[in-house]
């Protein structure tokens, strides 16, 4: 990862360290202290600290969630929304968690919340469809679970159909255990492409990372993080122009994708094309007027 600026804090550079690592605990211990301000840190050292602080939540609540420590992945989700209440991606995540839970209507709050902010979002579709039919509202959330499916024809799998067909028969009880074998199955299958690709880029095992963004892309062509992935992965490459249609691709899929527009501007800058960057870092930051990522890189030309 790289730090931006010339932050010479040794909490933030112990906590960007520890988060390039993988050991997110440590990120977030270092980072808080950063962020608690206090003598010698300047209001730059703490607005990039809370950028990284949210990464390191965020990670944090997914490595939590796939062993299904729930009340430590909403700890970390919450957290990271404090910071980034505008990210869908972190309603989502609430969501799924609070659903797990039995918090039926706290999980249609917050990903309505997720589909407020992207209303294409396919997988907060398919989740807001299946808590719908498990509080017995079985028409309106088959009708969602359709919806998601246009928008993601990844999800048009034989268990959908299956899912689908046993609703039409009345089966409502056998549907939602279908209907949720389909959501987890979408759901986690995903995310572990997405986390191993991530690590895979981290590490320098390029071909590897690529391998399994490509899977990615392959079951969920519409989801804006697996194109934003698929473009990190030739961004790695010096793949230049590749990494600018499919940054341009998730940002057409969620256009408040504000990582994308960080990215795409990163892309359009390696390519010599600093007008298209400065474009895409101010549109970063009209999505995101605290991202100070995007204001290093635009005072960076």
């Amino acid at each position: 990862m790289q730090v931006l600026g010339s932050v010479r804090n040794r909490h933030y550079d112990n906590g960007v360290a520890y988060l390039d690592h993988g050991e997110y605990e440590l990120a977030v211990a270092e980072l808080r202290r950063v962020v608690g301000g206090g003598t010698g840190v300047s209001a730059g050292e703490v607005k990039l600290a809370r950028f990284h602080l949210g990464q390191a939540h965020f990670l944090l609540a997914e490595t939590y969630t796939q062993c299904s420590q729930w009340a430590h992945a909403e700890e970390h989700l919450r957290a990271a929304l404090e910071i980034n209440p505008h990210y869908p991606d972190l309603h989502y995540h609430l969501a799924r968690v609070q659903y797990a839970t039995d918090r039926v209507d706290d999980a249609k709050e917050s990903v309505r919340k997720a589909l407020r902010i992207n209303p294409e979002y396919a997988r907060a579709i398919l989740l807001d469809g299946l808590i719908s039919y498990r509080r017995g509202e079985w028409e309106e959330g088959a009708a969602q679970i359709a919806r998601a499916a246009e928008v993601e024809p990844g999800f048009r799998t034989p268990a959908m159909e299956a899912a689908i067909a046993l609703h039409t028969e009345g089966r409502n009880s056998e549907a939602l255990l279908a209907f949720a074998r389909v959501a987890d199955m979408s759901v986690d299958e995903i995310s572990e492409l997405i986390r191993t690709a991530r690590e895979k880029l981290r590490l320098g095992a390029i071909s590897e990372a690529a391998s399994c963004a490509r899977d990615a892309v392959k079951m969920s062509p519409d989801y804006p993080d697996v194109r934003n992935l698929m473009g990190l992965v030739h961004l790695a490459r010096e793949e230049y122009l590749q990494a600018v249609n499919e940054f341009k691709a998730a940002l057409h899929l969620n256009p408040a994708f504000v990582a994308a527009s960080i990215n795409l501007g990163r892309a359009c800058r390696a390519m010599g094309n600093e007008d298209a960057a400065q474009s895409a870092f101010r549109q970063a930051l009209a999505l995101d007027p605290e991202n100070e990522e995007a204001r290093e890189l635009l005072s960076a030309a």
